[in-house]
């Protein structure tokens, strides 16, 4: 009962606020819906080619919730001009609101998780419990909305990491001031056109590969494959090297899945599925060679803020991977091409579209730093 209440007091407050325009105030100071129009209109004021204006409205919202059943976040799809125009996804703990993330066009990782697996977020209850670490419910229990595998939400571990989670976003939360010039760097500014389009994990999913006396047959646990496949073509298309020219898109995928060992194609490793982390940078390595091409590639477990804008700066793209539910069979992997003030830009595997997550709403564990030699 209490998460049904707190359910309908939410709706409540946010049809009286869904029709407001960028910027303008809510009758319910406190409310959600009025936080992300102060957003929108900061946000449009403070980065370049930032698609919203005062014609902003809110299309439709998703709640999510804490273990307890008590809403923890909201996914705002926005409309500009009566025009899709991507979305904000925000915390909710404990009554203060924070940025997790926002794109100027797509969808969110939730939205993308729920297509790839055919389920309505209109009738389904998402809990959030850190970054990509979503669970929902059903008849038999619960599901880990990125692997659609099973989990217990009542595990020690994962309430743990959940509450761990919420301090860590609230010792440093996202809320853009339009008062503050945004400090941005990026090998393509946020906003600005480009015409590559970033592979993600679907595209790859119905493939068969085959090595040394083994074949897999539709993939699974690959999302490190797609983030290097993301990168290295993405160099390629820039023009700072050559080397995924005259290969498909599917072809840089095979060499780098079976360079990255993923799911044990190569060898026997630490992890049953997946591709071992330590093994990310010596995988990267092997394929970049294989290509007779000359790569900067290493990697780090130093995962500050600074560091990584260091490298970033330098025009280097990282891997970056993130902790999901404490399983290394479900961790997942995400390129950073840029940052701005303390937001990383990344292409997170599950949608084309470029998005701004707040540092501190990211779980990462490590970065693997790439760029082409001579640089």
């Amino acid at each position: 009962m209490k998460r049904k209440f707190f359910a309908l007091l939410t709706a409540l407050c946010l049809l009286v606020c869904i029709s407001l325009p960028a910027g303008a105030t809510s009758p319910i100071d406190s409310s959600p819906a009025n936080f992300v129009f102060e957003q929108i209109s900061a946000i449009a004021s403070t980065i370049p080619n930032c698609p919203w204006n005062e014609s902003t409205t809110i299309s439709t919202t998703t709640t999510l919730f804490n273990l307890d059943g008590i809403p923890n976040g909201y996914i705002f799809n926005l409309l500009t001009d009566d025009a899709e125009s991507g979305f904000i996804q925000i915390h909710d703990i404990d009554g203060s609101y924070s940025i997790y993330c926002y794109a100027f066009d797509g969808h969110s990782e939730v939205d993308s998780m729920a297509n790839y697996w055919g389920y309505d977020l209109s009738d389904t209850e998402i809990y959030f419990l850190g970054s990509f670490k979503y669970a929902i419910a059903t008849d038999s229990g619960y599901l880990n909305l990125a692997s659609n595998a099973p989990i217990d939400i009542g595990d020690e571990t994962v309430q743990t990491n959940a509450i761990a989670y919420a301090e860590q976003v609230s010792v440093d939360p996202l809320i853009i001031d339009d008062a503050e010039p945004s400090m941005e760097s990026g090998i393509m500014p946020l906003g600005s056109d480009d015409d590559f389009y970033w592979p993600i994990t679907d595209d790859f999913k119905n493939l068969s590969i085959s090595y040394n006396g083994k074949t897999h047959n539709g993939m699974h646990d690959h999302c490190t494959p797609t983030a290097a496949t993301g990168i290295f073509r993405y160099l390629t298309h820039l023009g700072k090297t050559s080397c995924t020219s005259g290969e498909s898109t599917n072809k840089t995928f095979e060499k780098l899945y079976i360079s990255l060992n993923t799911n044990n194609i190569s060898f026997s490793s630490f992890v049953s599925v997946g591709t071992a982390r330590n093994q990310i940078d010596v995988g990267l390595r092997s394929y970049a060679s294989g290509n007779n091409c000359s790569f900067d590639i290493e990697r780090s477990s130093f995962n500050t803020l600074s560091s990584m804008k260091d490298h970033l700066d330098r025009g280097r793209l990282l891997l970056i991977s993130v902790d999901d539910f404490g399983d290394p069979a479900v961790d997942h992997s995400i390129v950073a091409t840029g940052y701005s003030s303390n937001s990383l830009y990344i292409q997170n595997g599950w949608s084309r579209n470029r998005i701004m997550y707040s540092y501190s709403s990211l779980d990462i564990a490590q970065y693997v730093y790439i760029s082409p030699l001579p640089w």
